[in-house]
């Protein structure tokens, strides 16, 4: 059975690892949209500093190089969550986190019911994860920034279209949620798919990206997630 993109809804070769058109990586899944991911960032951030560390172009399916790693840290980033009083302002959050290394920041990636989740599966509490996030991004994500746009680099993100996540896709999204994390149904009052545009400038370049990114509410703050409902999906998967 064809593979379709979990994120877009476009149809994907039998072995791609990335969607042609939005840049979501591929999960392990069928047309059905199934998708079961185990784990949490502890995995997701220790397989992205040893595929950054081997640059290994074919098992990341991307181009090596600092070109190559900006792409994976795009796609590593697209998928975590950042929360927020509007989707608005969980993008901002999203950037100082995640692409201005803001560890400070980081209780606000996931709800409670997640860190829960994340100490009982995964023996990673909030210390550790600051810790492995902060060598991650002093060593390899401001050098890749650094490498690819010069000195001084500024990011901006604007949302360029925003759209109220149809019904079937939502319902799906909160039992996912109920499932995966206990986060009770009630408590995710709505979610929104967004289309948005990345502003990278520095010094000696700059550059524009598109991709999509869905944020959900749940008791009354905004957090990023993909179209399932994963706050943190382990996108490193596809290069296991």
């Amino acid at each position: 059975m064809s593979k379709i993109c979990a994120n877009c809804g476009s149809q994907l070769d039998d072995d791609a690892v990335f969607c042609g058109n939005c840049g979501t990586p591929v999960q392990n899944n069928t047309s059905t949209g199934s998708n079961e991911s185990k784990g949490g960032i502890a995995g997701a951030i220790n397989k992205f500093i040893d595929n950054v560390k081997k640059k290994d172009g074919k098992s990341i399916g991307i181009l090596a190089g600092a070109g190559g790693v900006l792409v994976l840290l795009i796609v590593l980033i697209i998928v975590l969550s950042v929360s927020g009083s509007s989707p608005d302002k969980a993008l901002d959050n999203y950037i100082d986190v995640l692409l201005n290394g803001e560890v400070n920041k980081m209780e606000k990636i996931a709800p409670d019911e997640y860190w829960d989740y994340a100490k009982e599966n995964e023996d990673m509490t909030m210390s550790k994860l600051k810790s492995q996030y902060k060598d991650l991004y002093e060593e390899y994500i401001l050098d890749a920034l650094e490498e690819t746009y010069g000195d001084d680099v500024r990011i901006k993100a604007r949302i360029t279209d925003k759209d109220t996540v149809r019904s079937s896709v939502f319902n799906d999204m909160k039992d996912y949620l109920k499932s995966q994390y206990s986060i009770p149904k009630k408590s995710v009052e709505e979610a929104v798919k967004m289309d948005v545009t990345f502003t990278f400038k520095g010094d000696d370049d700059s550059d524009t990206r598109e991709t999509v990114l869905y944020a959900v509410n749940i008791d009354g703050d905004w957090y990023i997630v993909d179209s399932v409902g994963n706050f943190i999906p382990l996108p490193m998967s596809v290069v296991d």
